[in-house]
C-alpha cells in the first residue's frame, strides 16, 4: 500500500488554459510568501463553504477565516496583498471575494509550464535518472513486478533532498504521477528502486487525459470551469487521495474509507486533478 503522503503548503500549477497575467515580460511570480499563502487558504475555504483548505494553517473556525486572512495578506509585501486584504476582511460569502481571489489567482507559488521534449526511460534495478525538465509534466510509470518485491520511485531536487515519493510499493504498478507542480520543490532526478524491469515516460503536463473515472493514480486536465466535484472511490478501503490544482491547490479527498461525497471546487483549483488511488474511482466535475 502506498506510503501517506506528508501535509503539503498550499501550491499552484500553472497551465497554458489558465491565462493569467504574469506582469512584465509574462514571466511568473519569484513566489507568494508565508502570509500570502494563509491569506489565499482563507479565501478558498470561504469560497467552498468549508475549513479544508486551511486547517493546516490555523485551528481558526469558519467565521475567523476572513479575518486572520486578512491580517496575514495585510503582513505581505507583494504588491496588491494590503489591498485585497481589506476585500477578505468584509468577505463573508464568496461574492464578496472578488479583489482578493484575483490577487491569489495572479500570485501563485507555481512553476511556468513551458513545452519540452518527452522522455522515456527504462531499465532494470536500480537507477538514477536525469530529468530534462523543471515544467510542471506528468510521469507514467509501469513496473510489472510479477514476484512481491518493493519497488519505488522517489523525485529528487538537485540537492537530493526528496520531492516528492511517486510510487512506493510491492505489487505490480501502473500509474500517472505529476512532477513539478510545486515552485518550491523542482525535480531534477528520479531514483528508482527495483528488482525487475521499469518504464518511465515523462511528458508535458498538457498530455494529461481529460476523464472523469479511473483506476489508480492518475492525473487529469479538466475542461471549462467547473464548480463542484462528485467524487467515488476507495471502496476497498485502502488509501485514497483526491487534489485540485489551478493557481492554488485544493485537497477533496484524503482518507482510508469509502468516499462518496460532493465537493465545491474553487475558481483557484479547478483546472487539473490529481489522483492517489489502489482501485477504480470517479470524479465528476459539474
Amino acid at each position: 500500500m502506498p506510503l501517506r503522503r506528508p501535509a503539503l503548503p498550499l501550491v499552484a500549477l500553472l497551465i497554458a488554459p489558465l491565462a493569467l497575467s504574469f506582469g512584465p515580460a509574462g514571466a511568473a511570480p519569484a513566489g507568494i510568501d508565508q502570509n500570502g499563502l494563509v491569506g489565499c487558504g482563507a479565501v478558498m475555504a470561504i469560497q467552498t463553504g468549508s475549513v479544508i483548505s486551511a486547517t493546516r494553517l490555523t485551528e481558526a473556525g469558519a467565521k475567523d477565516l476572513a479575518p486572520f486572512g486578512a491580517k496575514a495578506l495585510a503582513r505581505s509585501r507583494t504588491p496588491g496583498a494590503k489591498q485585497a486584504a481589506r476585500a477578505l476582511s468584509a468577505a463573508t460569502i464568496p461574492s464578496n471575494l472578488a479583489a482578493a481571489n484575483a490577487w491569489c489567482a495572479v500570485h501563485p507559488v507555481t512553476t511556468h509550464a513551458q513545452p519540452f521534449a518527452p522522455q522515456t526511460f527504462t531499465g532494470t534495478g536500480n537507477t538514477r535518472i536525469r530529468i530534462s525538465t523543471r515544467a510542471p509534466a506528468i510521469a507514467h510509470i509501469v513496473m510489472a513486478n510479477p514476484a512481491p518485491q518493493f519497488f519505488s520511485v522517489e523525485a529528487q531536487d538537485a540537492r537530493g533532498q526528496r520531492t516528492d515519493l511517486l510510487a512506493n510499493t510491492r505489487t505490480a504498478y501502473d500509474g500517472f504521477r505529476p512532477i513539478n507542480l510545486l515552485q518550491t520543490a523542482v525535480t531534477t532526478r528520479l531514483v528508482v528502486d527495483a528488482s525487475g524491469e521499469w518504464r518511465i515516460d515523462v511528458s508535458p503536463l498538457s498530455s494529461a487525459p481529460t476523464g472523469t473515472q479511473g483506476h489508480g493514480d492518475q492525473v487529469l486536465l479538466l475542461s471549462g470551469t467547473p464548480t463542484s466535484m462528485t467524487i467515488d472511490g476507495n471502496d476497498t478501503g485502502g488509501f485514497f487521495a483526491v487534489d485540485a490544482y489551478g493557481s492554488h491547490t485544493q485537497e477533496l479527498a484524503d482518507s482510508l474509507d469509502p468516499v462518496h461525497s460532493s465537493v465545491r471546487l474553487s475558481p483557484l483549483a479547478n483546472h487539473v486533478i490529481v489522483v492517489r488511488a489502489e482501485g477504480d474511482w470517479r470524479a465528476q466535475p459539474t
